[in-house]
């Protein structure tokens, strides 16, 4: 079976570094859970609706934002551990 790319050469020439950040985060943290090529699909729509929250207001802006990073990363935007349940 033949290997996927690194993770490094994934990256689209267009993505600001926020961008791939979020969506190597999303990747490294959900590689072992599905096969490369769905991962990197879902990477694209998750950036794709963070992009689209550029056009919501602050507080919607802010909500979402609050969702992805707990989502990626695990814990809130300030740093501390989501807590179980």
């Amino acid at each position: 079976m033949e290997q996927p790319p690194p993770i490094e050469d994934i990256r689209k020439k267009y993505e600001s570094d926020l961008q791939w950040n979020l969506r190597r985060a999303f990747i490294e943290r959900n590689e072992e859970k599905m096969e490369r090529r769905k991962l990197l699909k879902l990477s694209d729509n998750l950036i794709l609706t963070w992009n689209l929250l550029e056009s919501f207001d602050t507080t919607s802006k802010f909500t979402m934002n609050s969702i992805i990073w707990q989502e990626i990363y695990g814990k809130n935007s300030d740093g501390r551990r989501n807590l179980p349940g």
